[in-house]
């Protein structure tokens, strides 16, 4: 009892003292996801599928041009690849955390640039025969690099498109030679309190 009282505690202080130094947002829309796998001479590119993307953001106080933006995000990864005969799908989904520079130009619009460290929720293979867990086939942790662009219509609604580039190989070491690299394009909205 003691034990969730004082967590209790922390999450209040812990939020009072993030909104006294950033704006807390909400962002989410439509991804369109691909991915390319190689191991060796063989290679598959895989075609985009239509992902979720959603989560909370910090806009961390700076200048009137800069700023810091970080937050939690839900990201859905994968791809869809054809061959003769049929095709495959692949839905990788994961928690991310970046850490974005933020630059404010012109009237409303921004840009913002950085690394996003993505944790490995759940990864799934779906053919004909069925859809198999490949989880353990992944690294549990992957990193992105994430380029967007914004538009604020006000001070709480505003607009935003973006591209997550993978880069770190994220297949497991053990696998050889093997490279799994996940990109995706990202449209959606995002409100600020």
């Amino acid at each position: 009892m003691i034990k969730k009282i004082l967590l209790a505690a922390l999450v209040v202080i812990s939020t009072n003292y993030i909104s006294a130094q950033a704006k807390i947002g909400l962002k989410g829309g439509l991804g369109f996801a691909n991915a390319k796998y190689t191991s060796g001479t063989y290679s598959e590119t895989y075609n985009s599928i239509v992902t979720p993307n959603f989560g909370l953001t910090l806009d961390f106080k700076g200048s009137e041009s800069f700023n810091i933006q970080s937050g939690l995000m839900y990201n859905g990864m994968g791809g869809k690849y054809s061959y003769d005969g049929g095709s495959t799908r692949t839905h990788l989904n994961y928690l991310s955390i970046p850490l974005l520079a933020k630059f404010k130009f012109g009237e409303g619009f921004h840009g913002y640039a950085g690394p996003q460290l993505s944790f490995l929720l759940s990864a799934k293979y779906k053919d004909e025969d069925g859809t198999t867990d490949i989880k353990s086939e992944l690294k549990g942790s992957g990193v992105f690099g994430l380029f967007g662009l914004g538009y604020s219509l006000n001070d709480k609604f505003g607009l935003y498109g973006e591209y997550s580039a993978g880069i770190s190989n994220l297949a497991k070491e053990s696998t050889g030679d093997d490279k799994w690299r996940a990109n995706a394009f990202s449209f959606g909205i995002n409100l600020n309190f």
